[in-house]
């Protein structure tokens, strides 16, 4: 109940109202647009094809080719000589709590996220964001965590539960109301964890979420998680927080060979090893603005514990080595997906995105493995794969236009000239809009009853 208590003081705080929810104007999909002479991002094949002519109707990419093709007089032309097409980033480890979170990730490439802790009102999010009455990427929504009371459970936000039944029972309801998949927590003993993945494959419903301590590695991969959650986990479950080599490469072959992808976020500890070395110099430089005040005021005992420990240099040894791990698996083909823990902490959506895919690139994964991380790859683990993460004809159109090659420099996916989201256009004034409303944050009264709804 502690976050509760926390929500009745913050109450008693004059926080302002919520947004109005007032959005720059797009154009609709129902719109035929043609990009000309564009430079296409060929992630499948690291190459880039030259002077291209996209025509986009409605929310499909309906051709391409090298020549312009006939289009009526009312086609909107962009020229895209001397700029890069590629298809929009997937994001499969995010937080949505409100639509500051959705703008966020938008102005930064993504077009599709995985939102890895739902909660009732993100899944009208969802619904609202394939009707087109709000902008955001499109959602693919997982239940509240399902847990069980151990050493490792320490959070208020998850759903316990002390049987098989409860744990049937309540993927039950969630496959109900609606989640796309089932998150997974690491204090789920054998027995529960068995009846929990029963049910979700009699509903139909992926699980995804932290490797129990619990389980083996290799009793947990034969669950099939749709990917297994955060590089840490494996270091902390899987390795039992070896550093030995031998049996880091061993683990890679052996995920290798399940070809169960996992989803990185090197990013969240990255930034908890600043915050250690760096203290309160880390949390200055953050543009703290796109935090809702609320997770603000939550993370300060953390923040309080992370700068006092005493050895700050051990946190950023974790954190390289999390980077390397990172490497051996994608060196032995371990199918790798991006996640960034945006919404979460200090990770802030969109910004954390790319934060990760330039953590990668610094620990030594090549560019172009990296953007396949954020696109096609993806995009195959959610069952998308013939629909997004591709720039080719009959796909959706989910679209970014840079000022440049991204696989020279990531940093250009911060500032997009033009995001198409299922065939809308956001150009520059419509993206400012955008980032704008993204520093305006839900009411607290409005969040403290989304919380209360939820449980």
């Amino acid at each position: 109940m502690r976050i509760f208590v926390i929500l009745t003081l913050n109450l008693l705080l004059a926080i302002p109202p919520v947004l109005a929810n007032k959005q720059a104007t797009v154009k609709t999909s129902d719109d035929t647009v043609l990009i000309t002479q564009v430079n296409i991002i060929d992630v499948a094949n690291d190459a880039v094809q030259t002077h291209q002519f996209v025509l986009i109707k409605g929310d499909k990419i309906q051709q391409i080719s090298s020549e312009k093709p006939n289009v009526s007089v009312d086609t909107k032309l962009i020229d895209g000589k001397g700029k890069y097409l590629m298809a929009g980033l997937i994001d499969m480890h995010v937080h949505v709590f409100q639509p500051a979170d959705l703008y966020q990730l938008m102005t930064h490439s993504v077009t599709t996220a995985r939102v890895m802790y739902g909660w009732p009102h993100t899944l009208q999010y969802r619904a609202d964001i394939k009707l087109g009455t709000l902008v955001g990427p499109d959602l693919v929504v997982s239940s509240p965590a399902i847990n069980q009371e151990s050493p490792y459970a320490s959070s208020n936000l998850h759903s316990f539960v002390d049987s098989a039944q409860e744990a049937s029972n309540l993927v039950k309801k969630y496959a109900k109301q609606g989640y796309d998949l089932i998150k997974v927590y690491d204090g789920l003993r054998p027995e529960i964890f068995s009846a929990l993945v029963k049910t979700a494959q009699e509903n139909e419903m992926p699980i995804a979420g932290h490797p129990s301590f619990y389980l083996s590695i290799d009793d947990y991969v034969a669950a099939q998680p749709q990917p297994i959650e955060h590089i840490e986990m494996l270091y902390q479950t899987a390795l039992d927080y070896s550093t030995d080599n031998v049996s880091l490469v061993k683990l890679a072959k052996k995920l290798a060979s399940y070809q169960i992808p996992v989803t990185t976020i090197l990013v969240a500890y990255d930034n908890v090893a600043r915050l250690a070395v760096e203290k309160h110099q880390f949390i200055d430089d953050l543009p703290t603005n796109y935090i809702h005040p609320m997770w603000k005021r939550l993370e300060q005992d953390s923040i309080d514990f992370i700068t006092t420990v005493d050895k700050p240099q051990e946190w950023r040894s974790k954190a390289d080595y999390l980077g390397y791990m990172a490497k051996v698996l994608n060196d032995n083909n371990v199918p790798l997906v991006l996640g960034s823990d945006g919404g979460s902490g200090h990770n802030i959506n969109g910004k954390s995105t790319i934060d990760e895919m330039e953590l990668l690139v610094h620990y030594g994964l090549p560019a172009n493995d990296v953007l396949r991380s954020a696109t096609i790859t993806p995009a195959k683990v959610l069952g998308l794969g013939q629909e997004i993460g591709t720039v080719a004809p009959g796909y959706t159109a989910n679209l970014i236009l840079l000022n440049s090659d991204p696989r020279i420099d990531f940093s250009v996916l911060r500032k997009p000239l033009v995001v198409i989201k299922s065939g809308r256009l956001f150009e520059q004034a419509a993206l400012a809009e955008l980032d704008h409303q993204a520093q305006q944050h839900m009411s607290l009264m409005d969040t403290a009853w989304h919380l209360l709804k939820a449980f």
